[in-house]
């Protein structure tokens, strides 16, 4: 897609197998290695690096992507819910090199059920988080958002507006994104092949 960060907004579902290419661009703003993780949603194998196919074969949920390196990854994708990849650099995830994307389990409908239930998603960093473990809530345009942390609250506070029609942008109340303004031009990009 080219999206880079937390513009990147991708849905798949369990059973998925999904072609990735990371790009660690040398006009970046962080023009060194990253090392790129993948939380939960399942695991990877490298598949090329810079086009060259690589040997090692071995199942994994980080990988190391150099300054200037192109890397392919199949994500086979396990399991539901929302989670996040990102640079392994806390400063850089600080700085925005990370994004969020949604596995349903087989289809939309079993996800929208979910969150009826009391599941809701933090718009700010797209976290599943239960409505009574909220650490805070807001009022904003006549809907109630959930926050997993005072942080993303305060990042909310901060620009309600764009979150919100980040929100309505999206298809129902999944897939909740930050908008395009909060992406800090860093890489590596990630791009679906």
């Amino acid at each position: 897609t080219g999206a880079e960060n937390h513009a990147i907004s991708w849905s798949f579902a369990v059973g998925d197998r999904v072609k990735i290419r990371l790009v660690n661009e040398m006009e970046s703003d962080h023009p060194m290695h990253h090392p790129f993780h993948v939380h939960g949603a399942g695991r990877f194998i490298v598949l090329a690096r810079d086009g060259a196919p690589d040997t090692n074969l071995a199942w994994k949920d980080t990988v190391l992507v150099r300054a200037g390196e192109t890397v392919d990854i199949l994500l086979e994708v396990t399991n539901p819910g929302r989670w996040m990849a990102h640079c392994h650099i806390a400063e850089h995830i600080e700085a925005g090199m990370m994004f969020s994307f949604n596995v349903f389990p087989t289809s939309t409908e079993a996800a929208m059920q979910e969150e009826t239930q009391g599941q809701v998603l933090d718009p700010v960093c797209g976290m599943t988080i239960d409505r009574a473990d909220a650490a805070a809530t807001r009022e904003f345009e006549g809907e109630t958002y959930f926050f997993c942390s005072t942080s993303c609250v305060k990042k909310f506070d901060a620009e309600p507006a764009a979150f919100a029609a980040a929100r309505r942008s999206q298809s129902g109340h999944h897939g909740h994104s930050l908008p395009a303004a909060h992406n800090h031009g860093s890489n590596p990009e990630a791009r679906p092949s």
